[in-house]
């Protein structure tokens, strides 16, 4: 089991429900990947624990993408296997460098000579790359019929292999392309079968809120049943591979409160894919998911890998106006092109992207931008950018790394400075009390809108330091030390100018310890102090997930928290909670309670006293 801590793009939140509601994802069960199923589950201190549960032991790496907005979990297999005697390590590796090397440079016959010499000698059942990599070097160099022979080898000895789904496609094209006539060639193609799977996660849940307290009294602060549904179907050839997702839910508010019911349709979308033109696309529901595509929209997104290391692609849609709509916003559609590299052995890549947005016709956004990732055998590193070229402003520039500096110490740390949210033309509309820029345009020339937008768009930066300490055994120290801060807009247009934070202060650390109790227990430690613009906080927590009997997992935590805030008086928490879930291949059932005691103190002439108490099922 992986578990992942996770904050607001923001930084720290400055609320205690930047998370709110859980969600989790399962993979096909007849899946080989060892990940059984995917967790957010939200934490009291503001951020959220993303966890991978896998059925068997993994080594893993883990890389920022998107701007911050993606996470790349990155997995290789421990597996116990009786090794054959072979050369020192040190005599193979330079020589499997020099190969990748001179693949780089183009130079497939000199490549070919070297994966041959690391194929030819004890240590080959340790390498099948080597001869996967021959194969390729063949065909690149024009040895076609050596090439079928190196892939036909390879599917011999390695079967099961990584890269056997690799070798069988190079080998089909390969066969393919030799065929004297394309008749024969497209029946081949017609009479390959399609292969059907599907798999996703149903869920229900009902959630109760009630809060007590000494000067307001009962209130009922939430009775609703929520329905979600996350669903793949998948279908594919030895060409093509198609998928349907659905994804959203449904919730019925048994209070009839103004929230009231409501659904949402998260994904809903068609991807397709031709291995052999190594085409792909996407159309539908979606995340951006990088090319300066800012969150979920309507529309299709393509891409073309035209070499092994390179691919372009392009996009259009329509955004989706808000976080909790589910309508199709025509008003606004963007046009986005990209081009993506990668190379040094897969552990560098690239990709730079424009993009043009109009709101109702009119200019609201073109941006350029791009991401850069570095994944080594000792740390990785990302970096993005996005300038928007049309009001001349920087929206994001990001730079994120770790490193291990010991076998038992990793050190990280992060510097984001962003616009929040990303400066467009429609951001002149925030305070005003016109509901579309059209109605703004009758007043204000574009020039003038394009400052308005720009007044109105304050930045954030946001700088962390943290690092990792395995203190031997199953025990780990972490920590980080973050600073944020939120600059002011100016007042102007009837709108109001907000104060800026200054720089916010918080400290988090934690005691990590796995096989306490229970083997593949984990108990949690953690201490957070937070200096900010508006309030000063002392948190301690405690935490654990215990395996119960077969397929049980309790989990308990507690939480204290003191809070500071100046002149509206202080605030004393406890929160206790308690988590009981049964898990089955096939489903799980989940209860989930937690209980809220607040004490406050006011301050000046009043100095009233307030308790609540609450809870959350």
């Amino acid at each position: 089991m992986v578990e992942v801590m996770v904050m607001p793009l923001s930084g720290p939140s400055q609320t205690e429900d930047a998370f709110t509601f859980e969600e989790r994802l399962s993979p096909p069960v007849e899946n080989d990947s060892p990940l059984r199923r995917i967790t957010l589950e939200p934490q009291a201190t503001g951020r959220a624990l993303l966890v991978l549960d896998f059925s068997r032991t993994v080594e893993f790496s883990l890389q920022s993408a998107a701007g911050g907005r993606s996470l790349i979990v990155k997995l290789k297999e421990v597996r116990e296997r009786d090794r054959s005697p072979k050369r020192d390590q040190s005599e193979l590796d330079p020589i499997m460098g020099e190969a990748r090397r001179a693949m780089n440079d183009q130079d497939y016959g000199r490549a070919a000579v070297l994966y041959s010499k690391v194929v030819s000698g004890d240590e080959a059942s340790e390498r099948p790359e080597a001869l996967e990599y021959l194969g390729l070097a063949r065909l690149k160099n024009g040895q076609r019929a050596h090439a079928r022979a190196e892939y036909q080898t390879y599917l011999s000895r390695y079967p099961d292999g990584e890269g056997a789904v690799r070798v069988q496609q190079r080998l089909d094209a390969l066969l393919s392309a030799n065929q004297p006539g394309r008749q024969s060639l497209r029946a081949s193609r017609k009479s390959a079968p399609y292969t059907f799977d599907g798999y996703g996660t149903l869920s229900t849940s009902y959630q109760r809120a009630e809060s007590f307290a000494d000067l307001s009294g009962a209130v009922m602060l939430d009775s609703s049943q929520i329905i979600d549904f996350d669903g793949i179907g998948l279908m594919r050839n030895d060409r093509f591979d198609a998928r349907v997702r659905g994804s959203g839910y449904f919730r019925y508010d048994y209070l009839d409160s103004s929230t009231g019911n409501g659904s949402r349709v998260r994904y809903l979308n068609l991807s397709l894919r031709d291995r052999f033109l190594e085409v792909s696309g996407v159309l539908g529901r979606q995340s951006g998911g990088g090319g300066g595509i800012l969150g979920r929209f309507d529309g299709l997104n393509t891409e073309w890998s035209y070499s092994d290391s390179s691919h372009v692609g392009a996009a259009f849609g329509f955004p989706q106006e808000s976080a909790i709509s589910d309508s199709i916003d025509t008003s606004r559609i963007f046009f986005g092109a990209r081009w993506g590299w990668e190379g040094w052995d897969d552990q560098l890549s690239a990709e730079v992207w424009a993009i043009g947005q109009l709101d109702h016709g009119h200019t609201d956004r073109i941006a350029v931008g791009y991401e850069a990732r570095w994944f080594g055998s000792e740390g990785s590193a990302f970096s993005a950018m996005d300038y928007d070229i049309y009001h001349q402003a920087l929206n994001l520039i990001i730079a994120s790394g770790n490193y291990r500096i010991f076998d038992s110490t990793a050190l990280n740390i992060l510097v984001d400075y962003r616009r929040l949210p990303f400066i467009m033309t429609r951001n002149a509309l925030i305070g005003q009390s016109s509901t579309t820029l059209d109605e703004m345009r009758n007043q204000y020339s574009e020039d003038q809108l394009k400052q308005i937008a720009d007044d109105r768009t304050p930045t954030n930066t946001t700088i962390t330091a943290g690092i990792n300490q395995r203190l031997g055994g199953d025990w780990q120290i972490s920590g980080d030390l973050t600073t944020t801060k939120f600059s002011s807009t100016e007042a102007g247009n009837d709108v109001a100018a907000t104060q800026g934070t200054g720089w916010d202060v918080y400290l988090f650390t934690q005691l990590i310890g796995n096989n306490l109790l229970l083997n593949g227990d984990t108990g949690r430690l953690s201490f957070r102090v937070a200096d900010t613009f508006a309030y000063t906080s002392y948190e301690f927590g405690a935490s654990g997930r215990f395996p119960f009997l077969s397929g049980f997992w309790l989990s308990p935590r507690f939480n204290i928290v003191y809070r500071d805030q100046g002149k509206v008086g202080d605030q004393l928490g406890l929160r206790p909670g308690f988590r009981a879930e049964y898990r089955r291949s096939l489903f799980s059932v989940e209860g989930d309670l937690r209980l809220e005691w607040l004490h406050r103190t006011g301050s000046g002439l009043s100095g009233l006293t307030d308790d609540e108490l609450g809870y959350l099922l």
